[in-house]
């Protein structure tokens, strides 16, 4: 036997497929290296591992990419790091300027003059004009049969529940503001009384017989957290060069002719916040507009802001540098509530504007006699809840308070 002769490699140690016939030394360990051609790896097994590394890749990427989503899921809710005087003293400090121009304001004027004009001509001339809230433009845009019973009531009659709890807490947090009152030195129960009395120096409504013993002890509580919510995000009193008003209304006429406009929007905003009077002759800063929720954190609150923006900048020629809605969430953990704001840009207004185009339409539908029932979870405050036969379906869509 020739001893320079190659001995064949053991049966489980030879290489299979394609490249078996490649006949090298083995490799440490016994094993045979990989076939190389042109000092490059095969195409088939180099189009495996790129495909593998591909395919990890993608793994990784998949996994950051879920992570990243996660955590901005989390973050989109406003935290509520950031408390009301923490904003007005940023909004003081940068003394920000209107970002709309006064063109841009006469072109959405003339787009609702006539939108209001064409609504106008399909009711009749006793229902005009067609006056929009804040309620109205909610109602008439969730359920038409809910925004017609809005445009037909008179008032919205006795409130009750998280609405009157809402409506006291707006008094106390006026109060706070105003520095009458120290909820702390209070407690509950004085809270509740002075909310009580200034709702009904406000609007003339009383409390009292409304609420028995044992509800009463059950909106103190509720009412008190809110209030030490708002407390705590309003930590100090204003800055002399600023000054604020309680329940500023804003009412814009809309397709003014011979016999009067033919729609109006009326809004009240909670708090205004301003330089100084007469600062604002001499080309003192717009104001900015707060609105304040007692109930949990709800973006579709921003929607009622940018009407609030809308109306403003309309009344007053120029636009406001902006708002913000604080809620009290009393469901959340932020110990004084959520702040979230909004510019008073171009895409804000026009925003607002189309809901106010839109509720237009609708309110001209329902008048003429084509009213549509959408069941869902704001039939709880709908004036027609007791009588509309949809109503009874919408229990499903649980609390939106």
């Amino acid at each position: 036997m020739d001893p320079t002769a190659r001995t064949p490699p053991p049966l489980h140690r030879r290489r299979r497929g394609r490249h078996a016939d490649l006949r090298r030394p083995p490799g440490p360990r016994g094993r045979r290296p990989i076939a190389r051609c042109g000092g490059r790896r095969p195409a088939r097994l180099a189009a495996r591992a790129a495909r593998g590394r591909r395919r990890r890749r993608s793994r990784r990427h998949r996994t950051r990419a879920t992570a990243r989503l996660d955590l901005t899921v989390a973050v989109q809710p406003t935290t509520g790091t950031e408390r009301i005087t923490d904003w007005l003293r940023a909004a003081g400090a940068e003394r920000p300027a209107p970002v709309v121009d006064a063109a841009t304001l006469d072109d959405l004027r003339e787009g609702l003059d006539l939108l209001a004009r064409a609504a106008a001509a399909r009711v009749p001339d006793h229902l005009r004009p067609l006056r929009l809230t804040k309620a109205t433009i909610d109602a008439l845009l969730r359920c038409p049969r809910a925004g017609a019973a809005r445009l037909a009531a008179a008032d919205e009659g006795p409130r009750s529940g998280p609405l009157l709890v809402g409506a006291l807490f707006e008094q106390v947090a006026h109060l706070i503001v105003e520095r009458i009152v120290d909820p702390e030195a209070d407690g509950p129960a004085g809270t509740f009384d002075r909310a009580c009395a200034a709702l009904a120096v406000a609007s003339g409504e009383d409390v009292d017989h409304l609420v028995g013993d044992d509800a009463r002890d059950l909106l103190e509580e509720q009412l008190f957290e809110r209030v030490r919510r708002f407390r705590s995000s309003w930590r100090a009193p204003l800055h002399p060069a600023w000054w604020y008003r309680s329940e500023v209304p804003f009412e814009v006429a809309f397709g003014d002719g011979a016999a009067g406009p033919a729609a109006v929007l009326a809004c009240r905003v909670d708090l205004s916040f301003g330089p100084t009077p007469p600062a604002l002759g001499s080309g003192g800063r717009p104001r900015l507009l707060l609105e304040l929720k007692s109930g949990r954190h709800d973006v579709a609150h921003l929607d009622d802001l940018g009407l609030y923006l809308l109306a403003a900048a309309l009344v007053e020629g120029s636009a406001p540098v902006g708002g913000a809605v604080w809620w009290a969430a009393p469901s959340t953990p932020a110990p004084h509530g959520v702040l979230q704001t909004l510019p008073a840009d171009a895409p804000t207004l026009q925003s607002a504007a189309v809901r106010v185009g839109r509720a237009l339409e609708v309110a001209a539908d329902v008048l003429g006699g084509r009213v549509a029932t959408i069941p869902g979870g704001h039939c709880r405050f709908c004036p027609d809840r007791t009588v509309c036969p949809a109503a009874a379906s919408s229990d499903e869509f649980g609390d939106a308070w």
